[in-house]
Parts: structure tokens; sequence; C-alpha cells
């Protein structure tokens, strides 16, 4: 810069600006506020006036090092100089703020922007629906929907998408239906992603049939569903406790040439588990292995679960030796169902060993480890050992 500056002399001034703003953009470019600001200074000692281009740089530079209050503080600086302040240092702002999760400032930029009749795009409004749905306002990322539109700006895939994926997080069902429905209403294509948002909110609420309607929906507009939609209506079937139709859709999937994976077999597993089918589990487990898939702890511990609620202590106590013998490492939920099955068959004694070999693993026992023991004791009329 030095050399450049020097073989400039005195040439107008808009040049001299010109070679500053290089500069200032190239510390944007960097994230690097601190720098940004000294050239920005560097500048006015210079007697050089800085232009919209020059605020614009180090507003850009402080959002990139997500220093909100920077940007904030550059943009007013920038309103009290008098320059006019176009939409990119606005969207600037109003994406720094949205992205750190500050919709109330993101918002209120947005509202300066459109009280300032500084013209707005789609991005914009985009970016504010973003902000407040990642941040769990769906009524107010609503309302900006709502603000699109009357402005005269068709929300595209990325406004109603961002709104499926919101209503979704928050189990909010019906609105994410009722925002798909807009969105094929308005001849916008869903993605794949936009459906199986809505299939993971029915398998959440145990709607098995309306998780299947949505992955079925997929197919009528020609869209493939992946390995996560039926994945999606697996866990629903489980959730219901419907092993069978679990079973089924694993049996889909296979059939649609999508490989299938630990989580979707554990799922069918912990499906018959939960209903008590425990044989039914055990053979699943096996057949995990049959088609190497390995296990993971939550197979063992739906095992183990079901086995010491069925009073099968012996049993449970197995499959736990059988974790160690695969070099799985059994966490305090296994340990604790061995115990308290044995704690609820009167077996104090074996309740006790299962409680100090859990400590041998160095594992914390908690209070329904201690509880289980002392139950036992009781139990057994040993009150030596309650204590």
């Amino acid at each position: 810069f030095s050399k450049i500056q020097s073989k400039a002399g005195k040439t107008e001034t808009s040049s001299r600006r010109m070679l500053f703003n290089t500069v200032i953009k190239s510390c944007s470019n960097a994230g690097n506020l601190p720098r940004a600001e000294l050239w920005f200074e560097k500048l006015l000692a210079a007697k050089i006036e800085p232009n919209k281009q020059t605020y614009g740089k180090v507003i850009e530079s402080a959002a990139k090092a997500g220093d909100i209050a920077g940007a904030e503080r550059w943009m007013e600086r920038q309103l009290a100089s008098g320059l006019p302040v176009d939409g990119i240092a606005y969207a600037t702002v109003i994406d720094a703020c949205a992205k750190a999760g500050s919709t109330a400032a993101a918002e209120r930029w947005l509202d300066n922007m459109l009280n300032a009749a500084v013209e707005i795009d789609r991005i914009a409004y985009n970016t504010m629906i973003a902000s407040c749905a990642n941040n769990g306002q769906l009524a107010s990322a609503e309302r900006w929907l709502q603000e699109m539109l009357a402005a005269s700006f068709d929300p595209n895939d990325i406004s109603y998408t961002t709104l499926v994926h919101a209503c979704a997080k928050a189990g909010d069902l019906p609105s994410a239906e009722r925002f798909l429905a807009e969105m094929q209403e308005m001849g916008l294509t869903p993605n794949e992603f936009t459906y199986n948002s809505v299939i993971d909110t029915c398998a959440k609420a145990g709607k098995v049939a309306a998780a299947a309607q949505w992955l079925r929906r997929m197919s009528e507009v020609e869209l493939k569903p992946d390995a996560i939609s039926y994945a999606s209506v697996i866990d629903a079937c489980a959730e219901v406790g419907d092993p069978v139709a679990a079973q089924e859709w694993i049996a889909r999937m296979e059939d649609a040439g999508i490989e299938t994976d630990e989580h979707c077999h554990s799922s069918v597993l912990s499906a018959f588990a939960r209903v008590g089918d425990i044989r039914a589990a055990e053979d699943w487990l096996v057949k995990m292995f049959d088609i190497q898939i390995r296990p993971s702890n939550i197979c063992f511990n739906s095992i183990i679960d079901a086995c010491a609620k069925a009073g099968h202590t012996d049993r449970a106590s197995e499959w736990l030796g059988k974790m160690k013998g695969l070099h799985l490492e059994p966490d305090v939920f296994a340990y604790n169902s061995v115990i308290d099955a044995c704690a609820k068959s009167g077996d104090a004694a074996q309740a006790s060993e299962w409680l100090e070999n859990m400590m041998k693993e160095e594992l914390q026992p908690d209070e329904m480890s201690y509880t289980s023991v002392i139950n036992a004791c009781a139990k057994a009329g040993d009150a030596a050992g309650a204590v």
C-alpha cells in the first residue's frame, strides 16, 4: 500500500480513497475488524472522506467476525455521517444479527430499512423468517412471511422449507403440514428435506399413518424417499410399539434399494423389546450380526431391560456379560436394569454384587442403583445390608 500510495503522490482523492477501500476490503474478507478500523482511521488522517463502500466494508468486517455490536456501531456511524445506507449494508447487519440468534436486533434493522424506504429484496425477508424460525418464534416467522407477501414478493422454496423445518423441530405437525400444502399451492416444489421434516414430525408424534402417507406423497411427486424418510416411519412404528409394522417398513426400505443401518434395526429390536417379545428381540440382534451390522449399546440395553422387567434375571445378566465379551461397555442403565431385576426377585446378594461390579468398571451408581439394592436387602430382611 505504501509503495502504491507514494507513486500515486497527489493523485485525485477518489483514486486514493479506492486504495484505502481496497485494503479495508482485504481486512473485511479476513474478518479482521481491528485492522479494518485501523485503516479507516488512517483514511481519515489522510484527510480523505469515506464513502458508503468504505463504511460497508467495515460493517462487513464486523459481521464476518461475529461482532454484532461492532456492526451496529458502524451502521449507526454511517447514518450519523449523512451518507446514504444502501440495502447491502442493511442486509449485512440483519444477516449478522440473525446468525447470532439476535432476532429482535434483526427485526429492528429490517424495520429501520423499511422506514428509510431502502429497497428491500426477498433475501432480507427470508433472513428474517429463518432467524425467527431458528429461534422457535414461529408466529414471528409467519408474520414476516405475510409481510413479504404484502410487499409483493412471492415466497420461494427457501421461505417455506425454513418454516416447515421450524414447525417440525417444535413438534407442530398441523403447521408443518399447512405450510407444505401452501408451498405446493403456490407451485413451489418441496424437496426431500421438506418432506422428511414433516415425516419426522409425524413419527415423533406417534402418527404412523400420517408419516407413511407423506412418504408415499414423495413418490407421487417424483421424489425418491431416502434413508431418513424410511427411518422416520420405522421410528414411528417403534414409538407406538408396533414391531411388525416396523419390520415391514425395513423390508420396503430394502426393496427400494436403500441400505438399512444400525439405527433402523435398533428401532425394530427396541419395538419387540418394548412389547415384551424378548425372543423376537434376541433373534433380531442375531440377524444384525448375520448381516454384519454391529449392534450398539441401545440394542443390548433394550434386551436387558426387557429381560429384567419380565423377571428373567439370569437372562438379563447373561446379555450384560455378552456386551463385555463384544468389547462394548455397559452403561449405568444396563447395570441398573439387572440390579433392579435382582432386587425384585429378592436376590439381595446378587443385586449387591452387580452394584460392586458396576463400581469396579468405574461407573458412578445413581439413586436408582442404590435404591434397588436397599429394597432388595429390605425385602430379604437384611437390615444390616440395607444400611
